[in-house]
């Protein structure tokens, strides 16, 4: 029995019988209903033998043929069947199986509604079909039913599935060849090959029901053809816009999704792409295939920006850490991109830099929403965030509010945004990281990151934030300041001057605010430098107002209001050198603030001399009187000097000379002073006693005021003179020391001549000659002035006694 089988199934290329078979599976029906019987009975052998190639074909999905699976037969072919005898039961159990496969696949998920429409006109397309298109297709094609396109495709085998899962080389998209069937599927199969990703099957169908679109649109056919025409135009539209979602979610996805899917859809977009570059037949709704990749590219970028801003929203991290994250992230994918991604790209398309371009929009994006309180302060979003934050937030506190999931923008959050979006994401940190380039260029962003409207909004902001931030710190360095003195403790010693932890304060926060500032641009710290110092100048003014009062606490301790003085003179020298260095940025602002420096510490130095002059007043104003030549007054000035003179040591130069050979002028001009102001005269030989004590002392203040340091030798002689005067003999010999004191001192005047005469008791005719003299010689050189520096007499009064001594002897 098996041979006869065998030999039956010898001739199974019989033509005439494939062609029945042909007609039997395309007009089932019609077959049964004609009563068309079959004599022959079917063995089992023979019946195993027709499911075989049925099998074959794809009428059997549930169990593909070994050879299919094997790859050695292609499943989509047809195996011609033998000229056989088939019985009726044997015929209905094809029938039914045909029915049951049938009921199979309308069991499968629905489609969408589009999808559904789709069916009904392929459907109505197959049955209208024109005769033109008829005729050609059956000169070319063996004829086919409409269940077999619905029906009779067989899944993809396990055996083709395979040829995708092979590893690829360097560049996997370099071998890979999309290869064209002769007859497309139906509308449903390429719908379902698209849903299933078998995108290559897929495009290779939907691209044959394309062109023979393209072929049959030749404009002419009745009415009825251009409908049915029409309805197959917008299958393939829906057909192709099921594709390029199928693709762009494969692109979003590129990271996780199977190599074959990415290299497939690549390629797919290169084709279309270069399709639509030759302007050759393109079907209207559809988004361009490059612009479908570039969105594609945005979404995945929105996608992993947003989980990154999720991470940030549930850590309630500060904008700074967000920015520094979002960076690191922007950078590891586009390395990513660089040396794996873009291997799986056509080299037709330039990987990197849409990428690069589409990470660059997405961030923009993003930055624009997390700063929507600055740049639209009135938006509702806003008001609520600001609503939320307003009571007890320093102008310094920054951070992400859990109520709004805003950030308050103080002047941290606004830093933080200006650097990374003007230095930092072009930097090396983020787009100018070495390892991307050069693929990655900043200079090749199709747009800045912010327009230039939003970081002139934001910069203001800062500059506002900055100085409310600054007058609020200056307020609290003034307030530690007075509290500080009110303890009355003595300042502190560092590098051997007296020392504020006021400069402290101030020359950090102005070198941080203008390094941050430097860091943004340098229009910003151009800016900033300016509210620095118009800050300052208004601390200046404060700080001297408070003083003014927090001199009472120390009532007669001058000794320590002093010490602070010299450290407050040390501080504010020290604020004029650090804004020296800022000259180059604006000469005008800080040669403003510099004089107002400037005039803060003479103030300062004022008041350091009246300190001086409170203390040793008392003893001055005994000088030169009856009880002089017995007391000690002369020796409480010298220890209150060589006290001052331990706390001079501890200015800082150049003020420490200036400070010093100020107090010595006064020293020396309140002491010639009292002579001058004095009632009492000495004569006889208590005028040489007096010469003598006038000229020690005079030594004496001098050996003092040099170990303070003092540059102004030019007083040292003065005390010396005058005694030299009062001790002369002879009138020779005193016109000979008033010309002396006269060559050292020429501001010295008639009056004070004749105060020093009236001193040492000189008689009326001597009195008068030495007078004349005076005059003489000053007729002799006329012109003949000190110089400012060198004024020791001027503003030193004489009593009227003196000259009217003077006016009763003339007019005897």
């Amino acid at each position: 029995m098996e041979n006869s089988i065998n030999n039956e199934e010898t001739p199974m290329i019989n033509s005439g019988f494939q062609n029945n078979m042909d007609n039997f599976k395309s007009t089932p029906r019609k077959a049964t209903e004609n009563g068309t019987s079959v004599s022959t009975t079917i063995t089992k052998n023979t019946m195993k033998g027709i499911r075989k190639v049925l099998s074959f074909g794809g009428w059997d999905n549930k169990k593909p043929s070994s050879e299919a699976a094997n790859g050695s037969r292609s499943p989509d072919e047809h195996v011609p069947l033998t000229r056989v005898s088939m019985g009726r039961s044997s015929m209905n159990s094809i029938r039914s199986f045909v029915k049951k496969s049938t009921e199979e696949k309308d069991k499968q998920e629905t489609f969408t509604e589009e999808k559904q429409v789709c069916e009904e006109k392929d459907a109505d397309t197959v049955s209208t079909k024109s005769p033109k298109a008829e005729t050609e297709e059956e000169s070319s094609l063996p004829k086919r039913g409409f269940k077999e396109r619905i029906s009779f495709r067989s899944k993809k085998t396990p055996a083709r599935k395979e040829l995708f899962k092979e590893p690829l080389e360097e560049s996997p998209t370099e071998d890979l060849v999309i290869v064209s069937p002769t007859t497309p599927l139906s509308v449903m199969q390429i719908n379902k090959l698209i849903y299933e990703e078998i995108l290559e099957d897929a495009y290779s169908h939907l691209c044959l029901l394309k062109n023979e679109l393209k072929s049959e649109d030749t404009g002419a056919g009745s009415e009825g053809y251009q409908m049915e025409l029409e309805k197959k135009r917008k299958d393939v539209q829906l057909l192709y816009g099921s594709l390029q979602d199928k693709i762009k979610n494969i692109i979003i996805q590129s990271n996780h999704c199977p190599d074959e899917h990415l290299s497939i859809a690549t390629k797919i977009i290169a084709n279309e792409a270069e399709a639509e570059q030759e302007n050759s037949f393109c079907l209207a709704g559809l988004q361009k295939w490059i612009d479908l990749w570039k969105s594609a590219i945005l979404e995945s970028a929105k996608k992993n920006i947003e989980e990154v801003y999720s991470t940030t929203k549930k850590n309630q991290t500060c904008l700074a850490v967000h920015l520094a994250n979002l960076g690191m992230m922007i950078v590891s994918d586009l390395k990513h991109v660089k040396n794996d991604l873009r291997y799986k790209y056509p080299e037709s398309l330039s990987v990197c830099e849409a990428y690069a371009d589409g990470y660059h929009q997405a961030t923009s994006l993003h930055l624009k929403d997390v700063i929507q309180p600055v740049i639209n302060p009135l938006s509702e979003l806003a008001l609520t965030s600001v609503e939320s934050c307003g009571a007890g937030v320093s102008p310094d506190s920054s951070g992400l509010k859990a109520e709004t999931n805003q950030y308050t923008f103080e002047y941290n959050d606004l830093y933080a945004v200006l650097k990374w979006v003007i230095k930092d994401y072009v930097g090396e940190a983020v787009l100018g990281d070495p390892d991307l380039k050069p693929e990655v260029n900043p200079e090749n962003m199709s747009s800045p990151l912010l327009d230039d409207d939003t970081l002139s909004k934001l910069k203001r902001e800062y500059c506002d934030k900055l100085q409310v931030m600054m007058e609020r710190n200056l307020e609290n360095i003034l307030k530690e300041e007075l509290t500080y003195l009110e303890k009355k403790t003595k300042p502190e010693v560092f590098n051997n001057c007296y020392h504020s932890e006021l400069k402290i304060d101030i020359i950090k926060m102005v070198n941080d605010y203008l390094v941050a500032s430097k860091d943004i641009s340098e229009d910003v710290e151009t800016s900033v430098l300016g509210i620095c110092c118009k800050k300052i100048k208004h601390f200046l003014k404060s700080f001297q107002n408070e003083f003014r009062n927090i001199r009472n606490v120390f009532k007669e301790d001058y000794s320590t209001l002093s010490m602070h003085m010299i450290a407050y003179i040390n501080s504010f020298n020290d604020i004029k050198q650090t804004t020296e260095r800022y000259k180059e940025q604006s000469l005008e602002m800080i040669e403003q603030l510099n004089k107002e420096l400037e005039d803060m510490i003479t103030n300062l130095k004022n008041i350091l001399l009246d300190c001086f002059k409170t203390e040793t007043k008392p003893y001055f104003d005994r000088l030169m009187t009856e009880g002089w030549l017995t007391n000690n007054d002369f020796e409480k000035i010298i220890d209150i000097s060589e006290c001052y003179t331990e706390h001079f040591r501890n200015v800082m130069p150049p003020y420490a000379e200036v400070i010093v050979n100020d107090v010595h002028l006064y020293a020396v001009k309140q002491y010639v002073a009292q002579i001058m102001i004095q009632s009492t005269s000495y004569k006889g030989t208590n005028h040489r006693q007096v010469a003598r004590k006038i000229c020690l002392e005079s030594k004496e203040l001098s050996r003092v005021f040099e170990e303070m340091g003092t540059t102004a030798t030019w007083l040292n002689s003065a005390g010396t003179n005058i005694g030299e005067i009062i001790e002369a003999k002879g009138r020779e010999e005193i016109n000979k020391k008033i010309k002396q004191l006269y060559d050292n001192y020429p501001d010295v005047s008639q009056n004070h001549i004749s105060a020093i005469l009236y001193f040492r008791g000189l008689q009326c005719r001597k009195h008068q000659s030495a007078i004349q003299y005076f005059q003489e010689l000053k007729r002799q050189q006329p012109g003949k002035d000190a110089t400012r520096d060198h004024q020791l007499f001027h503003g030193i009064s004489t009593p009227n006694h003196s000259q009217c001594f003077f006016v009763r002897y003339i007019c005897k």
